[in-house]
């Protein structure tokens, strides 16, 4: 459903509402407003900490680039970069089956999908 069509419906919704459905929708908004505008307020003090500590890094300029961040991903996870960009249409029409399979409550554990994937297809995740 595009925007427009959800706000046709949330308008029809709101047309044909009791005043106890258009307080309790008028209760959402004004809480998902306030939880935006004070995050801060309700943020634990480890993490008030933890951010503070962050900004003040990156202003002594203490921050690692992304290609640099990408390169220890790649390396600690065995990707190669080729590969996880493209990965050939075997690897697609896997994950494919695999994201079916889930649905129909189906799962298989993150390393037995790599070793499967690189043990027919020779592609390294």
């Amino acid at each position: 459903m595009e925007t427009r069509e959800l706000k046709e419906a949330l308008k029809k919704k709101i047309d044909n509402a009791n005043d106890d459905v258009l307080l309790e929708i008028l209760n959402l908004f004004n809480n998902e407003e306030n939880e935006v505008d004070n995050w801060d307020k309700n943020a634990s003090p480890a993490l008030k900490e933890a951010l503070q500590k962050s900004i003040e890094q990156a202003e002594r300029g203490e921050v690692i680039p992304h290609e640099e961040v990408m390169r220890e991903i790649r390396a600690k996870y065995e990707l190669r970069k080729k590969d996880a960009a493209n990965p050939p249409q075997a690897i697609k029409d896997l994950l494919a089956i695999a994201q079916k399979q889930a649905k129909n409550g189906q799962t298989r554990s993150n390393n037995e999908v790599k070793k499967l994937i690189n043990d027919k297809y020779g592609f390294q995740l």
